[in-house]
């Protein structure tokens, strides 16, 4: 059977404190040798240009020295110009993922999946089925057909969808790593705000039955049925975590999404 993430409740908060220009994180690196990464704000959009500011890209700046201390990297985070950082901190192995989980833009949403029906064929109920299924690395993978047997993609579903939460209704720091107790994994669990939790409380009272998406930077990570009211406030999203990796998400969800994307200007290495 299907390792599934099974939401009890929740999504995702933002956090937004100032930065001041440079920022420390941790002590002076034990290694011979430093990177040097330069990252700029992607602000094409003209609504974003128009409206970003130095106190964005400080807020950028935060959010990333953030970062870096959940994943252990020591070093410094500066601003420079109007749209770039500068990180510098101590080599380290994996640095293709330390950065992809840098950069991550973090956007957490909380979506109803309009029409669709967990392994039921479409119908006046239900426009696309859905199904999950288990991939080699134990990741549960979703996949919709409509009335026809066609393929649809997630991201056709997710056009259609509604939005029902985002990171705003989640508490400052709220999201935690812990062991799931009903099985030899790792779960993430989270608690909302007051406004939050009235939100999906009244969701789930309507809309029992329904498919709920949680989806991260437009990525559908799962998409339980809502099979009771859920009024507690309270989140918990499993699956196939240990607690290193429950430990990043959580990180990933507390340090906030970023105000724009980051793209990645050039990497050095120096003695």
């Amino acid at each position: 059977m299907s390792r599934r993430f099974i939401v009890t409740l929740a999504a995702f908060f933002l956090v937004v404190p100032l930065f001041v220009t440079a920022c420390s994180v941790g002590g002076r690196s034990p290694f011979a040798h430093q990177v040097t990464v330069t990252m700029r704000a992607d602000t094409a959009a003209i609504a974003l240009r128009a409206s970003w500011t130095p106190e964005l890209l400080s807020e950028t700046a935060s959010i990333i020295e953030q970062r870096m201390k959940s994943l252990g990297l020591a070093g410094t985070v500066k601003t420079s110009g109007r749209d770039k950082l500068i990180l510098r901190f101590a080599e380290v192995k994996d640095l293709d993922e330390k950065l992809a989980q840098l950069t991550a833009n973090g956007v957490l949403e909380f979506r109803h999946l309009v029409g669709v029906r967990l392994g039921e064929p479409p119908g006046a109920a239900a426009r696309y089925r859905m199904d999950v299924a288990t991939d080699e690395s134990g990741s549960d993978v979703y996949t919709f057909r409509d009335a026809g047997g066609n393929p649809v993609t997630a991201e056709e579903v997710l056009m259609e969808s509604e939005l029902v939460l985002t990171g705003h209704d989640l508490k400052r720091g709220s999201a935690r790593a812990q062991k799931d107790p009903t099985a030899h994994r790792a779960l993430v669990a989270l608690e909302m705000t007051p406004e939050g939790g009235r939100k999906f409380a009244d969701f789930t009272r309507r809309n029992i039955g329904a498919a709920l998406a949680v989806v991260l930077d437009g990525k559908i990570l799962s998409a339980p049925v809502v099979n009771e009211p859920i009024l507690q406030g309270r989140a918990v999203i499993q699956g196939d975590f240990n607690m290193e990796s429950a430990g990043r998400f959580a990180a990933l969800l507390n340090s906030g999404s970023l105000p724009a994307p980051l793209e990645i200007v050039s990497v050095q290495r120096t003695p």
